[in-house]
């Protein structure tokens, strides 16, 4: 598998955490919460990177063939260990010296 070797940009990078739950909801506002599934928690991140044209082209390269199909390693900074992400979507400028691509990766279970 692939390794995401890059590190983003402290700026503009976020994290965004959304645990599956189920929920039975029963009479008087009671409910019973249960996690859905053993994989519930799985994170997906907003990245930023900044460089010149040659760095942001080696980035864009990885991803294109990835295809937002293929999975691959990546550790992400909030945990520091390697777990498996696909990118969902990117963007990025169309020309200039210094370049931004910014990226969404959603972790995956492979």
């Amino acid at each position: 598998m692939y390794e995401f070797k890059w590190i983003p940009d402290q700026e503009g990078t976020t994290a965004k955490a959304e645990p599956k739950v189920r929920v039975v909801s029963f009479g008087d506002g009671y409910e019973q919460r249960q996690k859905n599934g053993i994989n519930h928690d799985l994170r997906s991140y907003s990245l930023s990177f900044t460089g010149d044209g040659v760095y942001i082209k080696e980035i864009l390269d990885f991803l294109e063939e990835r295809g937002g199909v293929e999975a691959f390693i990546w550790k992400a900074p909030d945990k520091w260990i390697n777990r498996t992400f696909k990118a969902t979507d990117w963007t990025y400028p169309l020309n200039g010296i210094w370049e931004t691509i910014t990226v969404t990766v959603q972790e995956v279970v492979a």
